[in-house]
């Protein structure tokens, strides 16, 4: 079932199939994104969006449509479950700019992505993705230890995992997907990535406002091959942008994924 209208600007709101997650994006100057699941604050609003040399960043909503789907997916390798139903309702906002965002809220967990008209190429200078958490929340994640003579995205995601109360979480750590959120009530958040083609993944760091932000690594320009017993191409030069890419497309989903308690997790 699909809902479109015209609209100039507002704060549109999206639940999952139960209504038990709701998620809020608001347009204007900036565009923020907020959830919650059953009472307990997910995100507060949070800046996210898509910067681009061929689109001004105009948040300002244009169109709107919403859409219910209700399916089941027989996955051809094993997963955990042998029949996985794809439940869920999805937001799709088109900007000004052009640009649009799907927002798609299922029973166990949200994710929300852009997407780009454009029929040429084009480069994305950044996104911007700067998560609020509530207070009181524990961080679970891997920082990045740099190795010698390469820069710190270079990493075989294999480090232990911290675990620390957000607000002290040193601002010098930078983590890898996923992270995991735990909330007072026993509640835990999953944040990861998915659907990444010709485009940087997205790492984590907390700014100096506390703030979970996306950070992604610059384009290669120079790559060199790192001599051994297991020869390696590493980045030695990078852009000041993150990706060179085709223009009309989908960009990765940003995932998160809500469990009430670990026994029920789904990730």
């Amino acid at each position: 079932m699909l809902v479109q209208l015209l609209i100039s600007n507002a704060q549109k709101k999206i639940t999952s199939p139960d209504d038990a997650i709701q998620v809020s994006i608001t347009g204007g100057k900036k565009l923020l994104i907020a959830a919650q699941f059953k009472g307990t604050v997910i995100l507060e609003p949070s800046e996210i969006g898509i910067i681009t040399k061929q689109f001004n960043s105009n948040w300002e909503i244009r169109k709107i449509s919403t859409q219910k789907k209700d399916e089941t997916i027989f996955p051809p390798v094993a997963e955990k479950r042998k029949v996985i139903r794809d439940h869920y309702q999805q937001l799709d906002i088109e900007f000004k700019s052009k640009i649009s965002l799907q927002v798609r809220v299922y029973n166990d967990g949200f994710a929300y992505r852009f997407t780009s008209p454009y029929k040429d190429s084009i480069t994305v200078e950044k996104e911007i993705a700067r998560y609020s958490l509530p207070d009181k929340v524990m961080f679970y994640g891997s920082p990045v230890v740099k190795r010698e003579g390469v820069d710190v995205f270079h990493t075989s995601f294999e480090e232990p995992y911290l675990i620390k109360p957000t607000d002290s979480v040193s601002t010098d750590l930078l983590f890898f997907s996923p992270v995991l959120i735990g909330y007072p009530n026993e509640m835990k958040t999953v944040i990861t990535e998915s659907d990444l083609e010709d485009y940087p993944g997205m790492f984590l760091k907390f700014n100096e406002n506390k703030l979970l932000e996306g950070v992604n690594a610059g384009y290669p320009l120079e790559v060199k091959m790192n001599p051994g017993e297991f020869p390696q191409e590493v980045v030695i030069r990078r852009a000041d942008f993150i990706a060179r890419t085709k223009g009309k497309r989908t960009f990765p989903w940003r995932v998160f994924m809500l469990s009430e308690k670990d026994a029920q997790a789904s990730f």
